[in-house]
């Protein structure tokens, strides 16, 4: 009798413990920029709302496709029910053969690499390329020589940017004088652009297509006495950034939204998941940042919701 009367107890007492929170997994390309952090920071949020349990880990670097992949897989053992990803490699689903096996959602944020994911959450990368190369246009209005220094080959996002920014430049009679990869980190821009001058580069200006490349390029500029004296524009925005843009060491920054990016792609990733309608594509624009609209009303809002 008495251990039938506990064997309910015990069973009344289990079926009012609250339910395991649902996991989703939020895996940026990177671990090094101010951009992931605000990205996740977005994602956690939405998450939070949505009463879901987070696995958040990231690569060293973006060029480390193999430490991705092996995050995708633990944030399945993991028992992740979907995922929101930064693809540092094509077609993650075909790389990571557990993730295509399991049936698992996936949202890209930032990036479109290809594969079998249910939506795409960024900012268009080519046509903030052509923001960026519009306003060079603008500066060098009585032409120039421009370098154009790539962040890493295979990465689609700053490949677009690069393109549009090529592609906003023809019949402008500004010359593209010299195109290099500077590397995926800070430190390797730093250290490449300043080869590049020391082995003789000289242009009116530069452009650089994401956060490791402009703060790399800006600092090499500032040792070699060329911050301010070349033309740079530049992408993303960190405190670092900001204090360059107001010292003119730098002369302008296309700007993301990577907290709203974050922010959206779980909520995303959660309409997908519980069978609500969602948007194959959702477009996060970017803004032109300089000394002239820095204090304007739309970018003081961007910039204080992202980084304040």
């Amino acid at each position: 009798m008495y251990l039938r009367i506990l064997t309910v107890f015990l069973a009344l007492s289990f079926s009012l413990l609250p339910a395991a929170a649902t996991c989703i997994g939020i895996i940026p390309a990177g671990a090094e920029h101010l951009f992931w952090r605000e990205l996740i920071r977005g994602a956690e949020t939405a998450a939070r709302e949505n009463d879901l349990d987070t696995y958040v880990r990231a690569p060293n670097t973006e060029a480390n496709e193999a430490g991705q992949q092996y995050i995708i897989e633990k944030a399945l053992e993991e028992g992740c029910k979907g995922i929101v990803l930064a693809p540092n490699s094509h077609d993650v689903p075909a790389t990571v053969p557990a993730l295509a096996r399991s049936g698992t959602p996936v949202v890209y944020v930032d990036r479109d690499m290809g594969g079998n994911r249910v939506s795409v959450v960024q900012t268009n990368n080519f046509k903030a390329g052509k923001l960026a190369g519009r306003e060079m246009a603008k500066r060098l209005q009585a032409g120039g020589t421009v370098a154009l220094l790539r962040m890493r080959a295979g990465v689609i996002s700053t490949t677009d940017r690069e393109e549009g920014f090529l592609d906003a430049l023809k019949q402008t009679g500004i010359e593209v004088v010299s195109e290099h990869y500077i590397g995926a980190t800070v430190g390797e821009a730093r250290e490449n652009t300043a080869l590049l001058f020391q082995d003789g580069l000289k242009v009116d200006a530069i452009f650089t297509p994401n956060e490791s490349s402009t703060i790399g390029a800006l600092l090499s500029l500032k040792q070699l006495g060329l911050a301010g004296r070349v033309q740079h524009i530049g992408f993303d925005f960190t405190p670092v950034l900001l204090e360059a843009l107001k010292a003119k060491e730098i002369s302008g920054l296309v700007v993301q939204q990577p907290y709203k990016m974050g922010y959206l792609g779980t909520q995303t990733l959660v309409k997908a998941m519980r069978g609500y309608a969602f948007s194959p594509h959702i477009d996060i624009p970017a803004h032109y940042i300089d000394l002239a609209n820095l204090d304007s009303p739309e970018i003081r809002e961007v910039v204080s919701v992202e980084y304040e």
